[in-house]
């Protein structure tokens, strides 16, 4: 089983409301949407095979992100990587506009927790690729190190992003000082 830390409650924001609470939690097949970009059904039946986990972010009994991150090398915990993640199209574009934030930089606190908690022994503990179109968020808003550019296939190149413990610490603090302190709900 892939290690997670329970269920929380984190504060969201809404279009024309006070700060509220939405849950972030392990998902199930019955969670995985059929109309995002990536094919959340098919991540899911794939994740228990390769030792991975989807968390999902939910509000208002809906799903408004998911993220399957995985602990590498299995058994040394040493990084956290993060393989998928995406927020629900009803809620992305212009920040102003989304109807639920933040929602992926709530997913990636999810993360940075997994590996503060059972990571050890080395400076990396948060990786993830991104396409170019996403490579400002995780630069800017996130805050993650730009390690290198790794080309997958002809024309399809992709951005590995680091967090090191102190940057992932700091983003964990920033964000709940920023947004508000998560409840833990279940361990």
């Amino acid at each position: 089983m892939v290690p997670h830390i329970g269920k929380y409650l984190v504060p969201v924001k809404t279009k024309g409301a006070s700060s509220q609470l939405a849950m972030l939690a392990p998902a199930s097949i019955d969670d995985m949407p059929e109309d995002w970009n990536f094919p959340w059904v098919d991540i899911w039946k794939a994740s228990n095979r390769e030792g991975l986990i989807v968390i999902k972010m939910v509000f208002e009994d809906k799903i408004w992100g998911l993220v399957e991150y995985g602990i590498f090398p299995p058994k040394k915990n040493e990084l956290v990587l993060i393989t998928h993640i995406e927020t629900n199209p009803l809620s992305r574009g212009k920040i102003p506009n989304r109807l639920v934030k933040p929602v992926g930089q709530w997913l990636i606190w999810y993360c940075v927790k997994v590996g503060l908690h059972y990571c050890s022994g080395i400076e990396k503990r948060l990786l993830l690729f991104a396409k170019a179109g996403i490579f400002d968020y995780y630069y800017r808003i996130i805050g993650m190190h730009h390690d290198k550019t790794v080309d997958l296939s002809p024309g399809e190149k992709v951005h590995a992003f680091e967090f090191s413990e102190a940057s992932a610490l700091k983003y964990s603090q920033s964000l709940e000082s920023e947004c508000g302190m998560p409840i833990q709900i279940d361990s």
